[in-house]
């Protein structure tokens, strides 16, 4: 069932690249969607070690998906909610693994740094992006949030976990970086050609992590 969950999803993806680049975006639509209840569906194939983090990660897999479809539309209305439902799936998947996180000072220095890195892309980018600078300050704040929890919790725990989240993490911030770019900066086909295979292997890491998490996840640094 996992096999084919993975094949089904990968495949989906590479169709939703296919119709974009066709000019079928209804058909890219509807494959997306489908996709994102794939990542969904893959949590929960599997045995969950540790239901509370697999409910907090399940609620995050949600979310992504229902913000997927909202971002369907293209009015800058519809790209604030979707932000909100991406930035409460964030908060979600921090919930889920700062339970398990020992917080020490590299964690709390790594969180300084991706504050200050949020800051100065958002100012770098204040002209080209206007009145959207504040959501893309606020939703930066919570990606990066994500990103730091997830790489030191991966680092903790060590193993197929650190791959997972660690790996998961990165894919999804490039994901989120091409989204950006697409949307408000260098609209092409070639953000989402590179963007969606990062963002759904990311959402696959953060799926796969829901079998993946047990006592190993709380060990020390």
């Amino acid at each position: 069932m996992l096999i084919a969950c993975l094949i089904a999803l990968g495949s989906g993806v590479v169709a939703t690249v296919w119709a974009r680049w066709r000019g079928a975006m209804r058909l890219a639509g509807a494959l997306k969607v489908g996709c994102s209840l794939g990542f969904v569906a893959l949590a929960c194939v599997r045995p969950w070690p540790d239901p509370g983090y697999a409910a907090w990660m399940v609620t995050g897999l949600c979310l992504s998906a229902l913000g997927d479809g909202i971002l369907l539309v293209r009015r800058p209305r519809a790209l604030v909610v979707g932000a909100v439902a991406f930035a409460l799936a964030h908060v979600a998947y921090v919930v889920a693994w700062v339970q398990l996180l020992d917080v020490s000072p590299g964690v709390l220095g790594a969180a300084l740094g991706m504050l200050l890195g949020v800051i100065g892309v958002t100012y770098g980018t204040r002209e080209r992006t206007g009145r959207m600078r504040w959501l893309v300050l606020g939703y930066g704040l919570v990606l990066g949030s994500s990103v730091v929890t997830a790489v030191a919790l991966g680092l903790q725990a060590g193993g197929v976990l650190a791959g997972s989240l660690g790996v998961g993490a990165v894919l999804f911030l490039l994901s989120d970086l091409s989204v950006l770019r697409d949307r408000l900066l260098t609209p092409s086909l070639w953000n989402p050609t590179w963007g969606l295979p990062c963002y759904y292997a990311a959402q696959v890491c953060f799926a796969l992590s829901v079998a993946q998490v047990s006592a190993q996840a709380t060990l020390p640094l």
